[in-house]
């Protein structure tokens, strides 16, 4: 999700922790903190950041996951969207793209798969 984020010019991301329930990221929200997306941000940069927000969230939430003090509560509805894998031939420029569409791409494919042409 981080890539197309990136990709799509979002103007922010974030970590959720989340109970695991059967579908694919579908669980009760524990705990949500949205991070700013930058201009020159790539991938890299991004979930480094979203590493150590991650990790301080974790820290804080087990306690309270264990005294019953964090209630989950149900993903909204409205927004959702399928991130799609990233496959490797999406890494080809497609020179026809605006200019803005291409830089976006560049920032989301590093450091993988990269871009080519």
């Amino acid at each position: 999700p981080v890539q197309r984020a990136i990709q799509a010019g979002d103007a922010e991301t974030g970590v959720t922790i989340m109970q695991m329930d059967a579908g694919l990221d579908t669980g009760p929200m524990l705990a949500l903190e949205t991070l700013p997306l930058q201009a020159d941000d790539t991938t890299h940069t991004v979930m480094e950041r979203m590493a150590h927000v991650g990790a301080r969230m974790i820290v804080d939430a087990l306690p309270k996951i264990a005294s019953g003090d964090l209630q989950p509560q149900p993903q909204p509805a409205a927004g959702v969207a399928y991130a799609h894998k990233i496959a490797k031939s999406e890494s080809l420029i497609d020179w026809t793209q605006s200019a803005g569409q291409i830089e976006r791409t560049g920032r989301a494919f590093t450091p993988w798969p990269g871009v080519w042409t």
